[in-house]
């Protein structure tokens, strides 16, 4: 099914691609409300499933501000702000205030600790992926995750921002019809099309698409050997903002079975509101400012020939400060106070050499040499 979803996605954006949708916008947001609940007949026991189960029929809700823009670079960056959210997430897990996704990587800022995890570490859990790193921004002080991409995952950014710059940004959101040469490539492809005033519909044995040219709706269906598995229908209404119809509300429908093989529907609802152009671009590399954080973990005097003083960011929390020498083996350990940005250690009776500090706030470690004479 995600391969076939992908499927379609990506194909109608390809014939976007022609009619480049848009293609001066450089930045549109808008509000976006997602709630998921469960449809169950009468004669069903809710007794009878398992607690697993039973928790499907809470209602789940989250509310976030949705963000796509060109950077100043010309590269497609998208931007999630969370706003609330009703038994969406655990209550031991804290969402990220704000997910940014770059040509750099991803990342997560959190404005609130986090209870239930040691050190306090927002979100679900911190990771050792060596692709990842965490600090606290310099500005803001909000504490991030940032995930550098994997060559296969920039390589599909690269991809997948071309054909952005192609297709445009409404190409997400506006309503688009394929033209008749377009319908042609389908028919080429095993599908069969269906044409009228009223209506265009495209399928074949796995999936259909039909839309209703009247009242702007779009309602894609999904079979497996004949069976209906999931239905989604997209409403669009004209927007004065961008002078197009975009999508304002789309309802997601699986057809799943409980363990005893009762069948319910679950059903997602997404409203999409408050459209405008006025993003903020976020004109930044995140892998940049990484290494700036880096930097702030800087030793004075270097080389020194007895005390050093270690300048390191601030964090909620105490740092373990350690001195070890090249094998590995501790030779100086300390502690600091939260908020402490520096420490001074006494290495008198250290012979010369070159040494390592590593400064250790939860799984995040920042090191740097410096030479004892």
């Amino acid at each position: 099914m995600k391969h076939l979803l992908i499927f379609i996605t990506m194909h109608l954006l390809f014939f976007k691609a022609s009619a480049q949708i848009g293609s001066g916008v450089s930045s549109i947001c808008h509000t976006e409300v997602k709630t998921t609940k469960i449809k169950i007949t009468d004669d069903i026991d809710p007794n009878s499933l398992q607690v697993f189960e039973k928790l499907k029929f809470l209602k789940k809700k989250i509310t976030t501000v949705e963000s796509k823009y060109f950077n100043a670079d010309g590269n497609y960056n998208s931007s999630t702000k969370f706003i609330s959210h009703e038994n969406a997430y655990p209550a031991w897990y804290v969402p990220a205030s704000e997910t940014i996704s770059t040509e750099s990587g991803m990342l997560s800022y959190y404005e609130k600790d986090n209870k239930y995890l040691t050190g306090g570490w927002p979100g679900g859990a911190k990771i050792t992926d060596t692709n990842v790193e965490y600090g606290t921004d310099k500005e803001t002080r909000k504490r991030y995750g940032f995930k550098k991409y994997s060559n296969k995952e920039r390589n599909d950014f690269n991809t997948f921002n071309r054909e952005i710059q192609k297709t445009g940004l409404l190409s997400f959101y506006s309503f688009y019809v394929p033209n008749k040469n377009e319908r042609k490539d389908f028919e080429r492809e095993g599908y069969r099309v269906y044409t009228s005033k009223e209506f265009i519909s495209i399928e074949n044995n796995t999936h259909s698409l039909v839309w209703n040219l009247n009242n702007y709706s779009l309602v894609q269906k999904f079979y497996d050997s004949g069976q209906l598995l999931k239905i989604i229908t997209s409403q669009y209404h004209y927007n004065e903002v961008f002078n197009e119809y975009l999508i304002s509300n789309q309802e997601a429908i699986n057809l799943l079975t409980f363990t005893t093989g009762d069948c319910y529907e679950e059903v997602r609802n997404t409203t999409y509101s408050n459209y405008r152009n006025d993003c903020q671009n976020k004109a930044f590399s995140r892998s940049k400012s990484v290494e700036d954080d880096r930097k702030t973990l800087s030793i004075y005097p270097n080389p020194t020939d007895k005390n050093i003083t270690i300048t390191f960011p601030s964090y909620s929390l105490s740092s373990l400060i350690e001195v070890r020498d090249l094998s590995g083996k501790l030779l100086v350990s300390e502690s600091s106070k939260p908020r402490t940005t520096s420490l001074t250690m006494h290495l008198d009776n250290n012979p010369s050499g070159i040494y390592i500090v590593r400064v250790i706030q939860d799984k995040s470690v920042l090191t740097k040499k410096f030479v004892k004479l």
